[in-house]
Order: structure tokens, then C-alpha cells, then sequence
């Protein structure tokens, strides 16, 4: 049982006083090399359990970006690259999609996004509609991940 009500939930992604302050960078994923992950704390005026994290696999031509409640798990957030994702009632979304958590299916729902024409190789693009659309301010620079040349 979600320990985040629905309505919990809506009051989260509609908070617009959630940020991140300070710079952002990539660092090494070192059981999935070449990935490189990056995390932030995200605050607010309630107080919400959340962080951000972001996930870019070059090998695999992947990119995601996700707003992760500490109890709930992912509970919104972006996948550039993925293979089809079915959802609870069956359906299959292929391509860019997104997940919005639910009381009843948690993040297992997949949406199609085909209105986002990013790709993988585009974190930055991705990272300014990811937290325009969490309603996350970040106050710094997002660098660009670097990719490892022994992780190839």
C-alpha cells in the first residue's frame, strides 16, 4: 500500500516552490559503464521527500530523467531511448514516454510523449523540460555528461 495518497501526489508535481540549488554534474555509473548518473536534493517550502535523477547510457543510446520520492520510488519522469514499455492494462508505448505516478500503478504506466523530439544525446534539452514540467526551479548550471573512453 503507497504510503503517498493521490491527492499527496498532485499537490507534489503542482508545488512550484521546489528547487535545486547549485551546479550539476555527471559522474560514472560504475556497474553500467559507460553511464553516467547525476542526483540532486530537490527542496521546498513542504518539505517533500524528493531528489532528482538523471541516468545517460551512450552504449545503449539511452536517457531518463526521473523525480523520486524517498518512500514511493520514481513518481514522474522521462525515458529517451528505452525499448517498448507495456503498461498495467496491456498497452505498449514505444519511443520517447513519460511516467506519472498513480495510487493504483504506482509509475507503471507509460505515456507517449511524441511532442519531445530530443534525443538520448540531448541531456541538457531534456533536463530544462523535465523541470519545467516537475515544476523544479533549478538555480545553477547543468553540465553536460562526459563520456569515458574505457567504459566503451
Amino acid at each position: 500500500m503507497p504510503t503517498l495518497s493521490q491527492r499527496e501526489f498532485e499537490a507534489l508535481l503542482a508545488d512550484r516552490s521546489k528547487r535545486i540549488v547549485g551546479d550539476l554534474a555527471w559522474s560514472d555509473d560504475p556497474d553500467h559503464l559507460p553511464a553516467q548518473e547525476v542526483r540532486a536534493g530537490i527542496e521546498s517550502d513542504s518539505g517533500w521527500p524528493i531528489l532528482a535523477y538523471g541516468w545517460w547510457q551512450p552504449r545503449y543510446e539511452k536517457l531518463s530523467f526521473a523525480l523520486i520520492h524517498r518512500t514511493e520510488g520514481r513518481i514522474f519522469g522521462f525515458d529517451l531511448g528505452s525499448g517498448p514499455h507495456r503498461s498495467p492494462d496491456g498497452t505498449s508505448v514505444r519511443g520517447t514516454h513519460q511516467h506519472v505516478w498513480t495510487a493504483e500503478h504506482r509509475d507503471g504506466i507509460a505515456i507517449a510523449r511524441p511532442d519531445i523530439v530530443l534525443s538520448w544525446a540531448q541531456p541538457s534539452a531534456l533536463w530544462q523540460i523535465f523541470c519545467l514540467e516537475a515544476g523544479i526551479d533549478h538555480i545553477g548550471r547543468f553540465a553536460e555528461p562526459i563520456l569515458s573512453i574505457e567504459g566503451i
